[in-house]
């Protein structure tokens, strides 16, 4: 009986990754009228509901069986939860509530991976999601044309259905193809953000090659000399802050529990409120200063971010290299409040059993620990560091990151390091073994610098060895698949021997010996030859031909 042979299925071509591409957000300010902020509260109530019960969901079902579900599991569930009477919500807008449960899931999940791995230490919080109030449920998400539609012709954006056309104040066009669209609400403020594509990262631009060194008393200082003031927004605006939160509190007065009143108030659907309307307005004026903060602080920084990168006086070509620290800003401030709430216990130790109080480690400074944890957030060191790099991306800077290990002890000049290491008072670098005499944030930077050379200078020192590691990565990998070739081409007329394949001790062929391919026939240019999982075309066989 004569053998049927079994057709080869073509598979699909896989395809080619795309590009990473930069992303910008561009926020504008929305002034919706009374009407649409009740409506636009629905829709956040409406999606908070979904998002508890979206977390409830998984914790019960990974309480049963022991696995939670997936995205996949609760985005099949989003039609059933779709009413005809709710306001703005789409199917669209609810899936994406559910990326969001996913990722906060996912979160947690790779922060336990990581906790184990670094052997399950006590004291860490790994943050398992928590079901969220109204007020703290601030945002929600649309893809452009599925709820939402940004018009900046007319400076709106329309929310369907039932919310209609917002007015938008379009401080600047947006640039790029529109991804998302966010309607966020913040301290009785409503915004609108245009997550936007705006194409394929530039190359790397020539330009000269700079230092920086991040810190709290100077914001930044490069390897040239210049600084950047640290303004210390939060020292100007911490008096009246400070009034506000105890306004705030004296107003904090939880109104009594009425019997026999329903959970949900019927007139409004929502829950009764916890506070007085008082406490909501002292709360707002709180937020207010805080949110000012913030807003000066943010400014401050994008401004001094473009006049570090960009040409100033004196210097007329562009960065084309930044170096920076690779700096652990939430170890650093971790390490700020462990340390001081190991000096609290030991000092209320001492006054228990009578002791002297023992005094602050050597290097702490005069600035107490926990204003030097204060001064940390309100440099916002991690802030200029983002924005740095966002910006480098943007203009085609190369950033190199480097180990922050004693930049600010290691002198410049020689390379020496000082037998007693300096304190933070201390805010000149003076080196005893060659009499060196500069900023200490200048020596910092200028040590950054240096670092940034050698990592350049082994790369290029490294460059043949990896050329030719790829070059002989990929000669395995396209001999390879001229085996594959060849057996499926054989294959298609006679079953492949074993033995033609297979040297005489039974071993594969010597990959060292070039395969020669020119007996070959080459197919028709619209014929596909199937090759196990690969596609074969005529322009990949005469590549394959001319080895």
């Amino acid at each position: 009986m004569a053998q049927t042979e079994t057709p080869i299925a073509p598979a699909k071509p896989k395809k080619p990754k795309k590009p990473p591409t930069l992303i910008n957000a561009f926020q504008y300010r929305l002034y919706p009228t009374p009407t649409q902020v009740a409506k636009l509260e629905h829709v956040l109530n409406t999606h908070c509901n979904l998002y508890n019960d979206a977390l409830r969901d998984r914790t019960a079902e990974y309480a049963l069986t022991k696995k939670s579900l997936t995205y996949m599991d609760q985005q099949g569930m989003v039609p059933g939860r779709i009413r005809s009477g709710d306001i703005g919500t789409t199917r669209n807008s609810m899936v994406q509530t559910i990326r969001r449960i996913d990722a906060a899931v996912n979160g947690f999940v790779k922060r336990v991976v990581r906790w184990r791995a670094s052997g399950s230490p006590e004291g860490v919080e790994l943050g398992y999601p928590e079901s969220v109030d109204l007020d703290d449920f601030k945002s929600v998400v649309w893809s452009p044309g599925e709820g939402a539609k940004w018009m900046p012709e007319r400076q709106r954006v329309r929310i369907t259905p039932d919310v209609g056309e917002i007015k938008a104040v379009v401080h600047r066009p947006h640039q790029g193809t529109i991804k998302t669209i966010t309607i966020t609400r913040r301290d009785r403020r409503w915004f609108v953000t245009l997550t936007c594509d705006l194409g394929a990262i530039p190359q790397y631009r020539a330009g000269r090659m700079i230092g920086i060194d991040l810190g709290v008393s100077k914001l930044a200082a490069t390897d040239d000399g210049h600084f950047v003031e640290n303004p210390r927004f939060f020292e100007d605006s911490a008096p009246r802050l400070e009034a506000a939160q105890q306004v705030m509190e004296r107003r904090k007065v939880i109104p009594p529990k009425v019997p026999n009143r329903p959970e949900i108030n019927p007139a409004t659907g929502r829950k009764w409120p916890r506070y007085s309307e008082n406490y909501r307005d002292a709360k707002t004026a709180a937020a207010n200063i805080q949110r000012d903060t913030a807003n000066r602080r943010r400014d401050f920084i994008r401004k001094a971010v473009h006049g570090l990168l960009e040409t100033r006086d004196g210097l007329p070509d562009p960065v084309g290299i930044l170096v920076l620290e690779d700096l652990q800003i939430k170890q650093m401030i971790m390490a700020v409040n462990v340390k001081m709430a190991k000096e609290e216990k030991a000092r209320k130790e001492a006054e228990a059993n009578g002791l002297p109080i023992p005094m602050a480690e050597p290097g702490a400074g005069k600035r107490p620990r926990r204003g030097m944890a204060k001064a940390l957030h309100d440099a916002a060191m991690g802030g200029v560091h983002l924005a740095l790099t966002q910006l480098a991306a943007r203009l085609g800077v190369r950033v190199i990151l480097v180990n922050p290990a004693n930049t600010s002890q290691r002198c410049s000049r020689c390379g020496g390091m000082p037998e007693v290491p300096k304190t933070l008072d201390e805010r000149k670098h003076k080196c005893a073994a060659c009499g060196y005499t500069a900023d200490r944030d200048t020596n910092a930077a200028r040590n950054i610098l240096a670092l940034g050379q050698e990592m350049l200078r082994q790369e290029e020192a490294d460059r043949p060895r990896k050329e030719a590691a790829r070059l002989r990565m990929e000669a395995v990998l396209l001999r390879k698949e001229e085996r594959e070739l060849a057996k499926g081409v054989a294959g298609l007329d006679t079953p492949a021997d074993p033995a033609e394949t297979d040297d005489e001790d039974g071993d594969h062929a010597d990959l060292s010996v070039p395969l020669r391919l020119t007996a070959w026939p080459i197919p028709d240019p619209t014929v596909m030859i199937p090759i196990g999982n690969h596609v074969v075309r005529k322009e990949r066989m005469k590549q394959l031909l001319l080895i």
